[in-house]
Parts: structure tokens; sequence; C-alpha cells
């Protein structure tokens, strides 16, 4: 079977809504607009569901844009943390959908059908439209899946297990932010994505990270606590972001209840303007231990 005309076909789908005005924002730019870009399609959809959840606790306000692409699995299997739970007033989907985030529920904006979350031009498509529907003075990026360092993040199972490598992530990332400027914070809500290589790929297109160096508890950030800050405080910058992201996650699993409780976590905010330096200082090392 030749599925190229296929892949084009979604690939239409996925331009023709997101580019219909009718989801455009005739409002004042908002201090933030937050992209979150959820494979939920494997083992980490029911914890996603609950991520998305705890961001309704709080959800989208005349300052801050709470934007999503979530793309869910056709299976049910609970025990193995899949999920045919509504969420936010939406029957249960297998597909992927374009969400406003709001207080109390999903606003769906479209659905775009099945679509590989590991296809770099998804990912670009999804920053440029979602920044073009809510523009804002600063914007976040946050990925929500399985991450597995240097060799990339994302695991969609709808899509042979695909993910986005180093090279796949930054293509992405240099045509989104041509049109939409250096993202103001990049998160990585998986784990073991907080390395050199990583920092090294995002840091031309944002100013901040937030990774963990060792694996992620499967509840992952405490978005509870992360939407109650910035909406306290909306014209906090990245770095007051990023620290109030670390702060709640170690209050989250060493403060909170004892099945919350991990003692090997780990989660840092990386200034992203330090890369360069520290890369001239790595190369120059290697060449130090050359000439011995």
């Amino acid at each position: 079977m030749n599925l190229k005309p296929f892949a084009l076909l979604i690939g239409s789908i996925f331009t023709l809504f997101l580019s219909s005005p009718i989801y455009s924002q005739a409002s004042p730019p908002a201090e933030w607009t937050l992209m979150f870009y959820m494979d939920s399609d494997n083992d980490l959809e029911l914890p996603q569901m609950i991520d998305l959840t705890e961001m309704m606790e709080v959800g989208s306000t005349a300052q801050i844009n709470i934007v999503a692409l979530v793309d869910r699995n056709v299976s049910g299997d609970e025990d193995n943390n899949y999920t045919n739970a509504d969420v936010g007033g939406l029957k249960n989907w297998t597909t992927a959908k374009y969400l406003r985030v709001e207080k109390g529920r999903l606003k769906e904006l479209a659905d775009l059908g099945e679509i590989n979350m590991g296809d770099p031009k998804n990912l670009a498509d999804f920053i440029e439209h979602a920044a073009k529907d809510f523009p804002a003075k600063k914007y976040s990026l946050v990925f929500g899946d399985h991450g597995s360092g240097w060799p990339g993040i994302l695991h969609d199972e709808g899509n042979g297990e695909d993910g986005l490598n180093m090279t796949e992530l930054n293509s992405a990332l240099a045509r989104a932010t041509k049109n939409v400027g250096k993202l103001e914070l990049i998160g990585f809500d998986a784990c073991l994505m907080a390395n050199f290589e990583v920092a090294r790929t995002v840091s031309p297109y944002a100013k901040y990270m937030v990774a963990s160096q060792e694996l992620e508890p499967g509840n992952g950030w405490n978005y509870v606590a992360i939407m109650n800050g910035l909406n306290a405080s909306p014209v906090m910058d990245g770095k007051t972001l990023g620290e109030g992201i670390t702060r709640s996650y170690k209050n989250f699993y060493s403060g909170g209840s004892q099945g919350n409780r991990d003692a090997s976590i780990t989660l840092s905010l990386t200034d992203l303007s330090k890369i360069d330096a520290l890369n001239t200082a790595f190369a120059d090392l290697a060449a130090r231990n050359q000439t011995i």
C-alpha cells in the first residue's frame, strides 16, 4: 500500500485546521503563551491526562494562554498507564487534538486526525500556529513524553514509535522561531534530557531550558503549582518561571505525601546563553588533550 498520499492528506488537514482564521485572537498580546506538545500516544497517556487536569485547575486567563497539541492512544489499559477516560469535558479521543486549556475544561480548536508527533514539520506547525492564534510577549514550549537524552524525545506508538532526534528537533525549532522569535523557555517533562547535547541543540532558539538529568517519576511536573505561580505574577521572565518549575517539582516529590516522595529526582534550569562559551571550553580542552 502506498502511504504517501495519505501522509500528504494528513499534512494538508493539519495546515487547513490550524490556519483557519476562526482561531485567531483579536485581543492584545498576552504576557505568556504556554505551548504543550504532548505525545500521549504511548504508556504515559494516563499521567499526561492527569497533567491536563492539573492545568485546568487554573486554566488560561487574559494574560496567560495555555495551548496544547495532545495525541492519545487507542488502548484503555489503565494497569499499564493508558486510559479511555473523558478529559476536560471532551469524550475520549485517539487522535491528535489542538486544545486551549481553560479553567475546568478543554476547548477543542481542531481534531487533526492521527498525526506523527515525531515528524518535525508537525512540531513546527504547532509552534507557528499557536503563536499566531494566541500572540504573547513571551512563549514557552514544553514537551511531555518519554525522553532518552541526545538520541531524542517522544515515543509515538501510533506511528512506529517514532520520535524527534536532535537533528529533527533543531530543524523544527529553526523553522518555527524564524517567525515566532526566540522562545523564553523550553522544557522537557521527560526523562534524561538535561545534557549538553540537548542544551546545545536548543540554545539558539530559547533563553532557558528546564529538564531532568535523571529519570522522572511518571507523574511528571506539578502543574497546579506552576500555573498558580505564573497566574500570580504573569510578568515574570523565563528564568523566574523556570525557578518556579524546579522548586515546585522538588516540593512535590520531597515534601509532598508519602506516595509522591522520591529522593532520586533531578530537575535543573539552564541559562542557554552560556552554552556557546561552554562549547568553546570543551573544544579547547579536547584540542589540548590531543597535543599531550
